[in-house]
C-alpha cells in the first residue's frame, strides 16, 4: 500500500499510520525484545467515525489476550491498522473484529 493512497481515501479518513520499532537488549540477566507501534499523528486521521474507535477496541482486545499481532514487524517500517467486523444479526453489536496491519510504502 502506498502512503499517497492512504492520504487520499474517498471518505476523507487517512486511517491510523504507525512506525514500527523493534529493539533487543540485555538487562539484569534477561535477554529482551520490545516491539511497538508509534502513531504518526501528521500522517494519521485525527479521529473520525471510521477510525476513532480503534484504540479503545485494541485496549479491550489486548486485555482479553487478542488484538493485532506485532510478531512480524520490521523495524522502521510504516504500517496502517484497520479493523472490520460484522454486527450480530440479533443485537446489532460487533463482537468480533478482524484486525489488519498493512505495511505502507513511502511514496515519493
Amino acid at each position: 500500500m502506498d502512503i499517497r493512497a492512504v492520504r487520499t481515501q474517498g471518505n476523507g479518513c487517512k486511517g491510523l499510520v504507525f512506525r514500527a520499532h523493534v529493539s533487543r537488549y540485555v538487562s539484569g540477566g534477561r535477554i529482551c525484545e520490545r516491539r511497538e507501534l508509534r502513531l504518526l499523528k501528521r500522517e494519521s486521521c485525527p479521529g473520525c467515525k471510521e477510525c476513532g474507535w480503534i484504540f479503545d477496541s485494541q485496549a479491550e482486545d489486548l486485555s482479553n489476550g487478542c488484538g493485532v499481532s506485532l510478531d512480524n514487524l520490521e523495524d522502521g517500517a510504516l504500517y496502517r491498522l484497520t479493523g472490520s467486523g460484522t454486527p450480530d444479526h440479533e443485537t446489532g453489536i460487533v463482537d468480533w473484529i478482524e484486525w489488519d496491519l498493512s505495511k505502507v510504502d513511502i511514496g515519493a
